[in-house]
């Protein structure tokens, strides 16, 4: 069974209580939450898919080889399922559409492998399909049935010269709503929080018993939501981290996540401005500083 006001597509019920007892209903209290008695259904429903994956991977010469693989597979949902009248009977717990279980992920990847010395570089290209049948928990009775396409490269390198080490990457990924069963006015749009280009680089200096090193992590923009009216800036964060062997069993590190307190954001709640001008959005810590003394036994 599973209960909650969500199933019939009401509000969440609010309630005055006094939660700790101390006979004082406090503003917080005047808001408690509750399920109401016969807002619940049956659960009665199973699955089952198969999942495989087949690749090849050729030498070319000794340094460099080329593969390929394509991949198939699923995600059973869960919990989100439940509340989605279309999808199941709130009467019997019987799914009324046979393919609501089980979210279908087709996957083909191919690409280049170089290995010489201290230099390696895996460029991989891929095309991905992917399903979705969801509800949007932050807004009751909002419900999500999908079709995803994605196609793009993806680049990841390290050099490795003793002194100095760099390890980097890339990814571009061009994707699309291609099906929407809901809200046939986002096909071909981007899905929300899905940036075109997103790259990190991790430059490395050791000197004697000294390491010092630096990580670059961004993004390019992205839509706060699948209708693309609003957009997430882009960012990019740089930390830097340093360790000294203070002896044999005995370091001193330093590390520094976001050095430059640069302010990044990572998804919205709105599609569009509201009228206040106030957007609501999650943002990146900002600078956060350890240091720590190690001792190895």
């Amino acid at each position: 069974m599973i209960a909650g006001s969500d199933l019939y597509g009401k509000p969440i019920p609010l309630t005055s209580r006094d939660i700790n007892g101390d006979g004082v209903i406090s503003p917080a209290e005047e808001r408690v939450a509750y399920f109401p008695a016969g807002f619940a259904a049956p659960v009665d429903y199973d699955w089952h898919y198969v999942s495989y994956s087949s690749g090849i991977n050729f030498r070319l010469a000794e340094p460099s080889a080329v593969f390929a693989r394509y991949s198939r597979g699923g995600r059973t949902n869960a919990d989100r399922l439940l509340f989605n009248p279309a999808n199941m009977s709130l009467v019997t717990g019987r799914l009324t559409k046979s393919n609501a279980a089980v979210d279908r992920v087709e996957q083909v990847e191919g690409g280049l492998k170089f290995r010489q010395a201290h230099t390696r570089l895996d460029l991989t290209g891929f095309w991905a399909r992917t399903g979705e049948q969801n509800a949007e928990s932050t807004h009751p009775g909002v419900f999500v049935d999908r079709v995803y396409c994605a196609h793009g490269v993806e680049a990841e390198g390290s050099l490795d010269l003793g002194v100095f080490r760099l390890s980097a990457g890339g990814t571009y990924t061009d994707s699309k709503i291609v099906a929407d069963q809901i809200k046939p006015a986002t096909i071909g749009n981007v899905p929300r929080r899905q940036a075109r280009f997103i790259y990190q680089a991790t430059p490395e200096l050791a000197l004697g018993p000294v390491e010092l090193g630096a990580n670059v992590v961004g993004t390019t923009s992205s839509f706060t939501d699948d209708t693309n009216q609003l957009k997430l800036p882009a960012f990019a964060t740089v930390g830097a981290f340093a360790t000294w062997h203070l002896g044999e069993r005995l370091q001193l590190s330093v590390n520094s996540n976001n050095l430059l307190d640069r302010l990044g954001f990572t998804e919205s709640e709105d599609a569009t401005t509201p009228a206040n001008g106030i957007v609501r959005a999650r943002a990146i810590n900002g600078r956060t500083t350890s240091l720590a003394l190690r001792l190895l036994l």
